[in-house]
């Protein structure tokens, strides 16, 4: 799986893009990359791009697995995070969907999923401009500088 992860100038906005093959166990690890940059701050509003999917590994039980997984992480560092899923086409909006359905149930994650920017921007209280200043790197490796 590809993910990268970028920050605003000020780290009040997390880009991840997430493409490729996707499995939980890869989602964990990368999320516990995330957490360890020493950018991150806990509470930062989290936009995931989830698109250019080859294959989805998830299945109903092992996303709730995940979503347990990800509970413990973010629990232990950011409670309450809001994470907005932008998922344009429906493969990955539907497994999108499935996680925020099993994320209500729980209080540690505040999901959102849209297929378009501006709402789900809208959504993490974040302008356009923001994620324009994103995207404009989002081609460097995970983890660099922006």
């Amino acid at each position: 799986m590809a993910v990268s992860y970028l920050f605003t100038h000020d780290c009040s906005l997390a880009l991840i893009n997430v493409s490729g093959v996707v499995l939980a166990e890869d989602i964990i690890t990368d999320i516990e990359k995330y957490h360890a940059d020493h950018r991150y701050q806990a509470g930062t509003p989290e936009i995931a791009i989830i698109k250019d999917i080859v294959d989805l590994e998830l299945d109903f039980r092992k996303t709730i697995g995940l979503y347990e997984r990800m509970t413990y992480l973010y629990q232990l560092r950011a409670p309450h995070t809001r994470m907005a899923l932008l998922a344009p086409d429906d493969l990955a909006f539907g497994i999108s969907r499935m996680f925020q359905t099993i994320a209500s149930a729980g209080s540690v994650l505040n999901v959102g999923v849209f297929r378009q920017e501006g709402p789900a921007l809208g959504w993490l209280k974040r302008s356009e401009t923001e994620l324009g200043q994103l995207t404009l790197w989002a081609d460097q490796p995970q983890g660099t500088e922006t």
